[in-house]
This record gives structure tokens, sequence and C-alpha cells, in this order.
């Protein structure tokens, strides 16, 4: 396989795509003319005035910073790379291990290299080789598949289109928070490589599992031996007794008359016969070796995630249905990619394309669509609804939900804010990484501080033993993992030591056996039973459940493929974002208005030794406490229960009305107008319903006549 290196540069891509390559010079001249004629008219339009030297470095600086942050914020993705491992390592078997017991189960390779990169940048590669231990935290799988069963693999997805997807999010130096998406796929290795030294270490295996097995049976007949000798009194007598039964049983036996065994019959005979030469042809067959391979995507804006999802899966599909040479597959990809980088970005009218403030208006406002194709370089067309589908905020929290329930999720959030541990487990990578990525997000105004690792591998359990607060993910390879890890001593006594377990293959959460936190959790579920919107939050749940049950087959919040490539139904959207809207209100609340302008300077004193603003806790903790005990003090009053006894009677008789002094004033013209609003609201609520009924028959009768 050539490398990177020996690639030509872009004056071959004309060999490869159907488009000349001069057109593409003429279309940049245009370009270029364009932009110059457009400095031209600036140039024009610039006003007569003068400023000073300082002024001029002041605008010089401004305009430096915009233009270098406009040109960073045109550009869809700051680099692309592929990992996997090479087709020379897996023949040489080079740092590679087998797990597993059945015949079939992947070997995992450790020497992952960067197979292509763009753009090319020398300092970026040790960057880039930081992502295996996220796309591939257990190795690269390598899989040895017969031909003949090639098919069932397929459907197994161990091969074919079987496709992994992976939310990331990294923090620098700095703080500054950036995402980026990976796709991993199977691939048969296209080189014709010698497979003999990974079937021997497959047969070593075999061989290796057979000795333990016999070694396991050897050891507890021994133990079985050993007990029956120190019992060797009592088995002599049994002995006695079991040798005379033994020998009634083989006098009866001889007494009784044997059976000839029945013959085989030639049909018999003609399968086991078809079979074995079937499972000798299959054999000539051979096999081939299937490994993964990581596409990734750095530097993506977050709100971007759903479309560079799109774009991405449409160019490795481009790749694996037309098959070329690895020399013609990199060239184009690297011309896809540029046109990527530089046109596959929102204008600024479609970035600034929001959900309508009413919720009518929400579902029943027809949605712009965001078109995007690239026809030169054969591109297909892609098309999303606009504002664009929020990964993290749409299909992330819409899945927290549905499996875990919403007053369980905030419970986690408040759990991280106080820097507790949580544990990520499922069997779909992009399940785990997305809502691992959704909880942190969902802090804001507040940014995690401490460990985050997308994806843990599975023999690094000892990490959940670390005093240091963190995040992790961990995929599971099938379900029945699931019951081995949970059992696992070191998770549980990462449970009994503060780290809280988001179970999505069962479907629950497994809150931490703390004492300190299971006191915090009772007080936390007592703050939100008596949170102003908890109802609303319940009743949305609730709806957003019978939704998405309703129409398991086409919903996109199950599966994140479809909800990428098209987004969710209005209704689930108007759910989701009431519910976020829900989220970071409790969550600046939580604080006050600490978060708000200039609001620190209430809660922060300064030291005049340092020169500095210092926080100063009891600003913000006084307040509530002074707050509290006013409260006990107003509910210990008179006028404070007579108000609750008026409210309470006033709920149990609508049409009551209480007076100043207390007396409770049962008009007849008032029960004649409660009762008048209720007749009015229910006429109105029956008119709407017909027509909404006689709508929804004519729609279906107009599609049925159109089909």
């Amino acid at each position: 396989m050539e490398s990177g290196e020996q690639i030509s540069e872009r004056r071959s891509v004309s060999d490869i795509l159907l488009e000349p390559s001069s057109e593409q010079e003429g279309v940049q001249s245009d370009n270029n003319q364009v932009s110059e004629e457009s400095n031209n008219i600036i140039e024009k339009k610039k006003p007569s005035k003068k400023f000073s030297s300082s002024q001029n470095l002041r605008l010089s600086n401004i305009m430096n910073f915009l233009s270098t942050q406009s040109s960073h914020s045109k550009a869809s993705f700051y680099q692309f790379c592929l990992l996997s491992v090479t087709p020379e390592a897996v023949a040489e078997c080079i740092d590679m291990t087998l797990e597993g017991p059945n015949y079939l189960d992947p070997f995992y390779a450790k020497p992952i290299v960067v197979l292509d990169e763009y753009p090319k940048v020398k300092m970026e590669k040790d960057a880039n080789l930081m992502f295996t231990s996220f796309c591939f935290p257990n190795g690269c799988s390598v899989r040895l598949i017969p031909v003949c069963a090639l098919e069932g693999a397929k459907r197994l997805g161990w091969a074919g289109d079987n496709y992994k997807y992976q939310v990331q999010r990294l923090t620098d130096e700095s703080g500054t928070i950036t995402h980026g998406v990976s796709i991993t796929i199977s691939e048969i290795i296209p080189v014709n490589i010698s497979l003999e030294k990974l079937k021997t270490l497959r047969e070593e295996r075999k061989a290796t599992r057979t000795l333990v097995r016999h070694w396991r049976r050897y050891q507890e007949a021994k133990g079985l031996r050993d007990k029956w000798n120190t019992r060797r009194k009592v088995k002599s007598s049994l002995r006695e007794s079991f040798q005379s039964m033994h020998q009634n049983l083989l006098d009866e036996d001889n007494d009784s008359v044997a059976s000839d065994p029945k013959p085989i019959s030639g049909h018999v005979k003609v399968q086991a016969f078809n079979s074995y030469n079937t499972m000798i042809e299959n054999e000539k067959l051979g096999e081939v070796c299937v490994r993964e391979k990581c596409y990734i995507l750095r530097d993506v804006k977050a709100e971007h995630l759903s479309l560079m999802l799109s774009a991405f899966k449409q160019l490795i599909d481009i790749e694996r249905q037309r098959a070329r040479s690895e020399r013609d597959r990199v060239i184009r990809r690297h011309a896809l990619l540029d046109e990527f980088q530089t046109s596959l970005n929102l204008n600024y009218i479609q970035a600034r394309v929001k959900y309508p403030s009413s919720e009518l208006e929400h579902i029943n406002t027809k949605k712009e669509m965001f078109e995007y194709s690239c026809e030169s370089l054969l591109f297909p067309k892609i098309s999303l609804p606009l504002p664009l589908p929020q990964v993290m905020y749409e299909w992330g929290l819409g899945t927290l939900v549905l499996k875990f329930q919403f007053r369980n999720v905030v419970k986690i959030l408040m759990l991280l804010l106080v820097e507790k541990s949580v544990l990520v487990i499922g069997d779909k990578a992009e399940e785990v990484t997305t809502c691992a990525c959704t909880l942190l997000d969902l802090l804001r105004p507040y940014q995690w501080s401490s460990v985050f690792i997308p994806l843990l591998p599975n023999n690094m359990l000892e990490f959940l033993e670390s005093p240091v607060p963190f995040v992790a993910g961990l995929v599971l390879k099938d379900r029945n993992e699931e019951k081995f890890l949970v059992n696992d001593p070191t998770v549980r006594w990462a449970k009994e030591n503060g780290v809280s377990i988001l179970n999505f293959v069962a479907g629950k959460i497994q809150f931490t056996e703390e004492p300190e936190s299971i006191e915090m959790l009772e007080k936390y579920e007592i703050m939100l039973s008596h949170l102003n919107n908890f109802r609303k939050m319940v009743n949305y749940e609730k709806r957003l459940t019978e939704m998405v049950e309703s129409n398991k087959e086409n919903s996109a919040l199950l599966s994140f493929e479809k909800f990428f490539m098209r987004g969710a139904t209005p209704h689930e959207s108007l759910i989701l974002n009431n519910l976020l809207k829900i989220i970071k209100k409790f969550i600046t609340n939580l604080a006050g208005e600490i978060d708000s302008h200039n609001a620190w300077k209430g809660y922060a004193t300064f030291d005049s030794c340092t020169n500095e603003f210092e926080f100063c806790s009891d600003l913000l903790i006084e307040p509530a406490m002074y707050h509290v005990e006013f409260l006990e003090k107003l509910t210990q009053t008179q006028h404070f229960i007579n108000s609750f006894d008026r409210n309470k009677t006033e709920s149990k008789m609508p049409w009551a009305r209480t007076d100043t002094s207390g007396r409770v004033e049962q008009s007849i013209a008032t029960l004649i107008n409660f009762e008048g609003k209720q007749k009015a609201a229910s006429s109105i609520a029956d008119f709407v319903c017909q027509h909404w009924k006689f709508s929804k028959k004519l729609q279906q009768s107009h599609i049925s006549y159109l089909d």
C-alpha cells in the first residue's frame, strides 16, 4: 500500500475525476477575479477620513483578528485522518493478541498507523495517533472469515455495510472545547497477503484452550479423589453394596435378548457423503482477512455534527461501492475533502434559522432545507432540515430520557455538578459516546474540568478506582458481557465509592452506594418533586415515549444514522427543546445569578495583596440561609396558614370566591359564569377535533388519489 508521500499532487486529479482540471482552474480564476473586484469596490467605498497612527494600528489588529476568526469559522473541519493496521503488520502478526473462546473471534492489533491525512501537517501526525485510544480502545479488530461464511458474517456485522459512529469531545490546555466525529468500517484487505501466521496463531489458541480444558478436568478429578481418600472407610462399605447391585444389573442384562442395531439407510449415507464433499470444497475456497478502518474528522462545530456525518458517510459509501485502486481512492478522497472544507457550510442566513417561539408554528411551519451537491465530483445530493438536527441536544437528550427517565437524568447532572464520577456503558459506540458528551454539555453554564474519556479499554477497569472525578464510556462486545461487568469486583468497589453507572444494556441507572451520595440523592429527589416545572417535565417525558413507541420503525430517535440523515419530527423536536429549556433553567438557577453579566462582583472580595478579586462562598451561601430562616418564620404565621386554607378551598370549589374578611360567597351568577365557560370550552374543543378529523380524512383521500 502506497503511503501519502508517494501520492501525486492535485494535478493528477483530472486522471481520476470525470471533469477536466482546466474547468476547475477556470472556476478558480473566476473566483479570484470576483474577489479582486469585491476588494476594489470596498476600496472605493472607504471613507476619506484620516486616522491617527495609534488608531490605524488598533484597526489593523482588529481586522487581522476578524480575518483569522472568519477564515477558521468558514472551514467545516480542521483535519481528516484515516487510522488502521497495515497489511504487512497483519501478515507478520506484529503485536497481535487473540481473545475469546470461539473459533471466529477476532484478533486485536496494537500497531495502528495513520494511513492517510488531509491536509498533511507533519506536527499533527502525533495528535492524530492520539485518537487510536478512542477509536480502537481494545486494538484494531482483525478477523479471519471463511469465504463460504462471508454472507453470514455480513448479517452479523463482521463485514460489509456495518458502520460504527463515535462523537468525540476534547479540551485543550486553554480550556477550549473541540468536537470530532469518526466512522469505523470493516473492510476486506484487498492485498494478497499470507495468512499462515494468523492461522498458526489461531491453532495455537485452540490447542491452548484444549490443554486448559483437560487440565481443569484433571484438577476437578484430583480434588474428588482426595475427597474420597479422606472417607475411605465409608467408601469401602459403599463399594461392596454398589458392586453387588452392579452384578445384579449385569445378570439381568445377560438374561435379556440383545436387539440388533438399526442399519444405516442409503439416503443417510448419501447425505453424509454430500456434506463431507461440501466441507472439502468450502475449505478449498480459503479465508479472507477483514480489518477495521476508522475515518476521523477533527475540530467540527458542535452544531454542524449532523451535516458532517451525512457528508462523511456519503464519502465512505462512494469509496466502498466503486472499486478503485488505493491511489485513486486517496486522490478522489482528497478532492472531496477539499470541497467539504471550503464549501460545506451554512451561510449567514441559514445559520441564523431557529425554531419558532410559538409551539403551534413549530409544528405546522414548513421547514427550510439545506441542500448541498457537488456534481463535478459525482457526489450525491445532501438535504437536511434547518435548523440542523442537533446530535447532542436532541438525539443524545432524547436517548437519555427514553432510557432512564428525565428525573434520573437530572439527578446524574446534579451529581456531576458536585464532581461525582459517572460511567456510561452500552453495546453501541454511538450511544455511549454521544450520551457521555451530552451529559457534559447539559452542565452549561458550567464546564466539566476533570477527566473525560469517551471510550475506556475493557482491560483498564482499574481506572475506576481513580480518586479523581471522571466521566468515562465503555463499549461492551456483546450483551452477555454486561452481567460479568456489573458483578466485577472493581466495578462493585467503584459503586461503593461514589461512581454511578448509566447502563444502556439494562436500561437503568445504577446510582452510587456511597452513604454521602445516597443522602444527597434523597435530597435531590425532594428538590425535583417541588420543582415548578415538575408536572410539565413528566408530561413531556410521557408524550415523547408515546410518540416513539407508536412509530418504532420510522422514529429517528431510535437510530443514530436516521437522525443525522433527516432529523427528528416536529413534535419530537418541540418536546426535546422544551425539556432542554427546563434543564438549562434549572441548572442556571441552582447558583442564583452568578453566571449573568458582571454578577460575579457581588460574590467576590478584593485582595489588596494580590490586587485581584477572590471568590467568597459566604457571599453566595449566607443570603440563601437567611432566606430559609425567613421562610421558617413565615410558615408559622396566621396569615400564611389562612392563605393556604383559602387556596385549598378555592381549588375544591372553583366557583367559590373569598372576600377580604375570609367569608366564602357562593354567587349564582359566578356559578353560571363558571359553568358557561366550561360549556364554551367543551364546544370549542369539539369543533377543533371535528375540523382536525375532517382535514385528516381529506388529506388521506388526496394521497390515495395520487397513488
